[in-house]
């Protein structure tokens, strides 16, 4: 698949849907089958993200090759060790927040993205709305929608989908994903371990650059458990960003 020929808008919205859905599913647990769709996904990703920022490429490559070439059953194993036996780094955003009021304000919030998005969690599985790969992955939808809005000429329809982009990553996306990875960072260990670590390296460097692309202006989460005294704002670094075209402009 390719979108060398698109219009400018579509192709960057869909290079960017690429990206997030490449991190969604290397964060997703690992099975045979995810990681062969995470390969043809990340190859795309990887061939175009060079119009987003000159880092991206080898930082989706380095990601996608790490889990792709690790043992399956391995990488499950650290997979299980790191976000769901011993949780050593949670990639639950509402695991971040102490006050319980703030974590139903903040459930209920994503619920209410997902709902008017048409994205539905199974009612099993309800622990999942605030996952780092669900959140990832309702970015890639966010993207795919603004595409297809340009594609049609439907201007107040990719308005909706970029401003929702924006209201998700200053939100949610934005205000954890350092933490995370910081704490995967910490936590993995030689062999399966590098794959995560890799994969964090990306998801740092890209939710950096969509935060500057979209002017979104996150209240970052510094520790796993915080009080209010220990967010900030978040500070994009401009060389991991990049130059960004205007994407906005009709």
């Amino acid at each position: 698949m390719s979108v060398e020929l698109a219009d400018p808008k579509v192709q960057q919205a869909l290079v960017r849907a690429a990206v997030y859905e490449t991190l969604a599913m290397g964060f997703t647990y690992p099975v045979a089958e995810g990681i062969g769709r995470l390969a043809q996904v990340g190859e795309l990703a990887m061939a175009e993200a060079g119009a987003l920022s000159p880092v991206l490429p080898e930082l989706i490559h380095a990601a996608v090759e790490a889990i792709a070439a690790e043992d399956t059953v391995e990488l499950a194993s650290e997979h299980q060790r790191l976000f769901s036996g011993e949780v050593l780094a949670t990639p639950y955003e509402t695991e971040y927040e102490t006050d319980p009021f703030a974590k139903s304000r903040q459930l209920a919030d994503i619920a209410g993205f997902y709902k008017a998005w048409g994205v539905e969690i199974s009612e099993d599985r309800r622990n999942m709305a605030d996952f780092i790969g669900t959140q990832l992955e309702f970015m890639s939808l966010l993207c795919r929608k603004e595409a297809n809005a340009h594609q049609n000429g439907w201007a107040d329809r990719a308005d909706l989908s970029t401003q929702a982009q924006f209201a998700f990553l200053e939100s949610h996306l934005g205000r954890w994903t350092d933490l995370f990875c910081r704490e995967v960072r910490r936590k993995t260990r030689p062999g399966p371990g590098e794959a995560y670590r890799l994969a964090t390296a990306l998801l740092e460097s890209f939710i950096a650059l969509e935060v500057a692309f979209m002017g979104a202006k996150p209240i970052v989460l510094r520790h796993r458990m915080i009080g209010l005294s220990d967010a900030e704002p978040m500070e994009c670094d401009p060389k991991v960003a990049g130059p960004q075209p205007d994407v906005h402009a009709d």
